[in-house]
């Protein structure tokens, strides 16, 4: 089973996107994953892409891949991306997941914003 978290977000787009923390609208200060799309980043559907193949290779992992293997791995990020918001910041535009809180200092001591 797959689990579609912070960490498997951040270790899945860190390369090829800026994955911070993020406090968005009618989150009074706490924090979230989140990740920053720009032109350099590449477009939105390169990061859900990245994250169904990730979620298909992380079932794949557990032995012998089936249909409905691949189907269970797509639903959870199709769940996923459901419950993503955006916020525009004038040169890119952020995607951020207001139910999967981090710690704030955990995310950008690693390297980012």
């Amino acid at each position: 089973m797959v689990t579609i978290d912070g960490r498997f977000i951040k270790s899945t787009l860190e390369d090829q996107f800026k994955v911070r923390s993020y406090s968005g609208r009618y989150m009074y200060g706490e924090h979230c994953i989140a990740v920053q799309i720009d032109a350099d980043s590449g477009p939105e559907s390169d990061m859900v892409l990245m994250l169904t193949e990730a979620a298909i290779g992380k079932v794949q992992n557990f032995g012998s891949l089936t249909t409905g293997d691949v189907e269970e791995a797509i639903d959870k990020v199709r769940q996923a991306m459901r419950k993503a918001y955006t916020d525009n910041l004038g040169r890119g535009t952020v995607v951020y997941w207001p139910h999967l809180l981090v710690n704030k200092e955990l995310i950008e001591g690693s390297s980012n914003d």
